[in-house]
């Protein structure tokens, strides 16, 4: 049982897919109490499966929207959402491998994103823990086309090409998380 809280910052792209970024305040929030937890990126939830290597679970988490505002003139927001994650992560020599299925759950238009990823956590000193990660993200066409579409009417609104683009990997990621422990 732990809890971490804390905050900080994240540089995130004003919209899926823009070439213009945001700085935002992250909150960081890591819970565990028995088999349930609240981490953020990873929901509220339970772990089913929990050994020394070997980790699975189910949890709720958020699927961030953007505003109109966002976005350029004539294309609709994407209001965030709820989804339902199943996951698994197992652990080799420090390396720690996961696997996650997110499927929205309030908003109609959304669809399902697959999530794979590698860390491998370095400590720096007792309470000072850097830890880098690869991970790639593949969505289906619902997914795409609720984020990057264009349909008739905001192609007319806003002047760019009607767009719907099919299921495929969305992205890939490199992060680089540093975490120091303020008091124990």
């Amino acid at each position: 049982d732990h809890w971490t809280l804390g905050a900080g910052m994240a540089v995130t792209p004003r919209f899926q897919g823009a070439d213009e970024y945001k700085a935002q305040p992250l909150p960081l929030i890591d819970v565990k109490y028995g088999r349930f937890f609240a981490k953020v990126g990873d929901g509220i939830g339970v772990t089913i499966i929990e050994t020394s290597t070997f980790t699975a679970g189910a949890s709720v988490n958020w699927m961030q929207g953007y505003d109109d505002d966002d976005v350029p003139e004539g294309v609709h927001g994407v209001d965030s959402a709820l989804g339902a994650r199943l996951f698994a992560s197992a652990r080799f020599k420090g390396l720690v491998t996961t696997l996650a299925a997110t499927q929205a759950v309030t908003e109609k238009e959304r669809g399902l994103l697959l999530n794979v990823g590698v860390a491998y956590p370095i400590s720096v000193t007792e309470r000072f823990k850097i830890t880098p990660s690869l991970g790639a993200s593949w969505a289906n066409g619902k997914y795409m086309n609720s984020y990057f579409g264009i349909d008739s009417s905001e192609a007319a609104a806003s002047g760019l090409a009607r767009y719907e683009p099919k299921g495929g990997f969305k992205d890939v990621t490199f992060r680089i998380n540093a975490n120091y422990r303020i008091t124990d």
